[in-house]
């Protein structure tokens, strides 16, 4: 008890001058030893990390330039090299006596965990420590060490961005429009309607951004965004942009309210009394007089009816005034406007059945197999991709239309297990009704079980101590070349797709298998920038 009244005593008291003096003395003392001792002190206490982690820094500090590429773009007179991928323990001695032998060293400088900045005497050296020690591993490291110049914030812009352009564009279309702003290196689908442009230059890659966006391809009417990759303020700096997007929501505005049928459908559809017309397009600030006075010359209206911005409905004295303007007004402008009109008979409230509303085919079906598939209901006389794996397709007579939706909702096309999702345009209680989708869903169930269980056994044919999983390919490399450069360790004599982009791979002992995840894992496949992962094989489900 004594001892603790006496400890909460002294924190009331202040501490003695003596007590001050001792620890400014010590901390002064200790001060001194650090900085004798200098930064290789701080190296002496390591810390570890996994090789996968050690891994996965290289490869987010890697860009998709190699160390030969970075030292062409980089300044005639850089010094400085970046490194990464020591071990996390390494001094800077050692680092420094690896780095010497390309030449003097003036400066080292950490960056965090495993990685560092040198900075060599002249530019000469710099560039023969990037071109000889890179992939190279320190004595007493078990890592290989990734070396690139310093790219001095030099940004790159010779790679555009595009979007905007209609589904299932060909490359060759784009390439053509693109190549109008300079020389095309590389080309590249991101999905989505977008891509990636690389030029042999950064002047023509802002050439091209400046030039292309918000303008159409030839022959289509949809404008693209165009940018210098990364860039985000470009879109909304770009002088033609505003003009184009008027041009694109008019456009817009018309075609929403134009369905399939042109003009001339519609008159044949209509009742043969109907003295209405359905108008849109014209200037948002168009008064109904200029409206009247344009539409007279078809005939007498007795009455009109704005139905919302550029839109309204005309009621002429009679069918054939109705007809007539139809006929020669669709398409028009009215004077003064800058847009042009889009004109139809009203359809009376009469529903259109011969248009059904398709989706959930897979990406990437062909037109061809889609129309060989809803040709079985009837005779297709147009069919349109809408995007997001959906279409429209319009038969020859409403009872075709209707035909289809009830047979062929809720079934599979000829070797897919997707089931479509098929309803008369505009009807969103179908999908909800048909008959055959709760069947079509329990035999897509069915047949997906079945595939795993063909999956399982097939895994359980692959023995774990000759078998190793790989990873980490470029797309679209083919399964012939990572065979050949997987076989550099043995004999490979089965292989099965996991997913996408992983592989089991069968070698013909317990030996090879081992030396395949020793010799190829973090290596690089011929033509390739990204490294492979090459792991034991631990059984199905792990």
């Amino acid at each position: 008890m004594a001892f603790s009244r006496g400890t909460h005593a002294w924190h009331g008291r202040r501490r003695p001058r003596g007590t001050l003096l001792l620890r400014d003395s010590l901390l002064a003392v200790a001060l001194s030893c650090l900085h004798f001792l200098g930064t290789d002190f701080v190296a002496w206490f390591p810390s570890p990390q996994t090789a996968r982690r050690a891994l996965h820094e290289v490869r987010s500090l890697a860009t998709s330039e190699a160390s030969s590429q970075t030292l062409e773009g980089s300044e005639a007179g850089e010094t400085r090299i970046f490194i990464a991928g020591f071990d996390s323990d390494t001094t800077e001695v050692a680092i420094r006596e690896h780095f010497a032998k390309a030449g003097s060293i003036v400066e080292f400088k950490a960056k965090g965990k495993s990685q560092a900045r040198l900075t060599f005497s002249s530019a000469a050296a710099a560039k023969n420590a990037v071109a000889s020690l890179n992939g190279t591993t320190i004595a007493g490291n078990n890592r290989w060490m990734l070396v690139k110049m310093m790219d001095n914030n030099l940004k790159r812009t010779n790679v555009i961005y595009v979007s905007g352009f209609a589904l299932g564009t060909a490359e060759t279309t784009l390439r053509a429009h693109f190549g109008t702003a300079g020389s095309i290196v590389d080309f590249k689908f991101l999905g989505n309607r977008s891509a990636l442009v690389t030029y042999s230059s950064n002047e023509e890659g802002i050439s091209a951004a400046a030039s292309l966006h918000g303008k159409s391809m030839a022959g289509a009417d949809r404008w693209l965004a165009v940018k210098v990759e990364g860039d985000s303020k470009f879109a909304t700096t770009n002088p033609g942009k505003a003009e184009a997007e008027t041009a694109r929501r008019a456009l817009h505005e018309v075609r929403s309210l134009a369905t399939s049928e042109a003009s001339s459908q519609t008159l044949e559809g209509a009742e043969a009394g109907e003295t209405r017309i359905f108008i849109a397009g014209f200037d948002s600030d168009t008064t109904e007089v200029a409206i009247r006075e344009h539409f007279a010359k078809a005939g007498s209206i007795v009455e009109f009816k704005a139905k919302g911005k550029s839109q309204a409905r005309l009621t002429f004295s009679s069918a054939a005034a109705a007809k007539n303007a139809v006929a020669s007004l669709n398409g028009t402008k009215i004077a003064g406007n800058n847009r042009w009109m889009f004109v139809k008979m009203m359809d009376n409230n009469l529903k259109r059945t011969n248009v059904i509303y398709v989706s959930g085919f897979a990406l990437g079906t062909a037109e061809t197999t889609l129309r060989a598939h809803f040709g079985t209901a009837g005779s297709i006389v147009d069919f349109k991709f809408l995007g997001n794996r959906s279409a429209l397709v319009t038969y020859s007579s409403n009872e075709e239309g209707k035909s289809a939706a009830a047979s062929l909702h809720g079934k599979s096309i000829a070797g897919a297990d997707r089931w479509l999702a098929v309803k008369v345009e505009g009807d969103s209680k179908f999908a909800t009704t048909n008959p055959g989708k709760a069947e079509a869903v329990a035999e897509i169930k069915k047949t997906k079980k079945a595939n795993k269980s063909k999956n399982v056994a097939a895994l359980k044919a692959f023995p774990k101590e000759k078998t190793v999983v790989v990873w980490g390919w470029d797309s679209g490399t083919k399964l012939a070349a990572i065979q050949e450069h997987c076989g550099k360790a043995g004999s490979i004599v089965d292989s099965h797709r996991l997913s996408t982009n992983v592989f089991l791979l069968a070698y013909s002992s317990s030996e090879e298998a081992a030396t395949a995840v020793a010799s190829l894992n973090g290596t690089t496949i011929q033509g390739n920038s990204r490294f492979l992962s090459v792991k034991n094989y631990e059984g199905p489900g792990r």
